[in-house]
């Protein structure tokens, strides 16, 4: 996606403890280097055997970075001299004001892709052509017709009838996509067509929000999925099991689109293999979908009746039990964050100019249409650099502020609360309102 997608790790200190932790930290970083070369030399082979997708080759500068130590390994230098060269590579420890994760970012003069060490642990050749590939279409997208897109909020899909519904369709594209007989295939994707136009008949709105983050998230993992090259079975297989992992998710306000693009794409690949072509960011990939597999949006209002009749096809009442435990579940997790970071005295952090978030959105809450909290962000504003770990950090929906439990401990610009810091820039304090016994960060006249 444009600017950053994050992950944030809890890292158990009591690993890096011993003696012998200097030779070994040596050791590793120089495995790592020589890991990285090779790292680079299959993406870019990948790159030149996956030319067709896109008709250009998206190798280019990658970044890959220890989130731990922020150790960089890249197949390029930066402008600023910070990335070294090492054998075949450059290394480097990244600056503090860079945000880390699996993202495309510019800095030191290039526009670069990067992915972090955590993702390619355990992985293989075909999960890291996928991994670098769809981190590569991001930093390319620009020129590829995907320019200053905007994700917009999908928190429908944190309530009960939003997560319904859009498992019902991933379970009916799982049937599409294992079926053997062609109409067979198209029944099941005229259903799960018909839980995306039931959930749009729920949610107004929802066509355009999360058609924001299909063209964006979704085309970008359908790229590094079909850079994988698998055959049809193998194929299959993977999308169905990505689809269970993404069941197992405890939110799927953003993840859905890295399934729902890939399956519906790939259903598509057998009378347009180049589909992804024709797409550019003013297309909404539901109305293309439908009209390329020719199952388009119900042009009728569907009854309660009609999509409760389908979802028994697909384990609906088992799904619906599944959902309507976890919003009670929910809702005591809700108001709990309500009290901490809206009714209890709190400190918000307003944003004025250009901002940078880091999150887990994988972890996210939304906390009814007020806004959502992630448990650890790291934030990176005019006014300063905020880490938070932990006891989480209230967003608003439009992303004007940030709120955190009251300050404790003030020392000289470090300002710090209940599992947070924050580094506070010159020509700033914080300052108590008397009446709510609220904070806020202000800018000095």
């Amino acid at each position: 996606m444009p600017g950053y997608r994050f992950l944030k790790f809890r890292i158990a200190v009591h690993l890096l403890i011993g003696t012998c932790m200097s030779p070994v930290i040596a050791q590793t970083q120089l495995t790592m280097a020589d890991t990285a070369h090779r790292y680079f030399t299959e993406v870019y082979a990948a790159s030149k055997e996956n030319l067709k997708i896109w008709d250009i080759d998206l190798y280019g500068p990658l970044l890959i970075v220890n989130p731990i130590t922020r150790q960089a390994y890249a197949n390029y230098p930066d402008s600023a001299g910070i990335l070294k060269k090492d054998k075949n590579i450059y290394t480097g420890k990244l600056p503090g004001n860079i945000l880390i994760g699996n993202a495309s970012l510019d800095w030191g003069g290039r526009r670069w892709a990067m992915v972090l060490t955590f993702f390619l642990n355990h992985a293989d050749l075909k999960d890291r052509v996928d991994l670098f590939l769809h981190e590569l279409f991001h930093r390319v997208q620009p020129s590829l017709g995907f320019a200053n897109l905007k994700e917009l909020p999908n928190d429908h899909l944190d309530k009960r009838e939003g997560r319904i519904y859009l498992r019902l369709e991933l379970e009916a594209l799982k049937k599409a996509l294992t079926a053997r007989a062609t109409e067979e295939r198209r029944l099941h994707v005229k259903h799960a067509l018909q839980f995306r136009a039931y959930r749009y008949q729920l949610y107004p709105g929802a066509l355009e929000t999360e058609g924001s983050v299909e063209i964006n998230e979704g085309m970008a993992s359908y790229t590094g999925k079909a850079a994988r090259q698998l055959g049809d079975k193998e194929l299959v297989e993977l999308l169905c099991l990505k689809i269970d992992s993404f069941f197992r998710q405890k939110n799927y306000v953003k993840l859905f689109a890295y399934e729902t693009v890939p399956a519906y794409g790939f259903l598509l690949r057998d009378t347009d293999p180049y589909w992804n072509k024709k797409v550019n960011k003013q297309t909404n990939l539901t109305h293309f979908f439908g009209e390329a597999l020719r199952n388009g949006l119900q042009d009728h209002t569907i009854t309660q009746g009609e999509i409760e009749a389908t979802a028994d096809l697909y384990g609906g009442k088992y799904i619906a039990g599944q959902e309507t435990d976890r919003e009670e579940t929910m809702k005591k997790i809700v108001a709990g964050y309500k009290r901490r970071f809206l009714e209890q005295p709190h400190f918000e952090l307003a944003f004025t100019g250009k901002k940078s978030i880091s999150s887990d959105s994988r972890l996210m809450v939304s906390i009814e249409d007020l806004g959502r909290v992630n448990p650890s962000m790291k934030i990176i504003a005019d006014w300063g650099i905020l880490d938070i770990k932990e006891t989480g950090g209230f967003l608003t929906p439009n992303l004007d502020k940030v709120i955190i439990t009251v300050p404790l401990k003030t020392e000289k610009n470090i300002v710090s609360g209940d599992g947070w810091v924050l580094t506070v820039n010159p020509g700033y304090e914080v300052v108590r309102e008397e009446k709510s016994g609220n904070y806020f960060l202000v800018k000095l006249k």
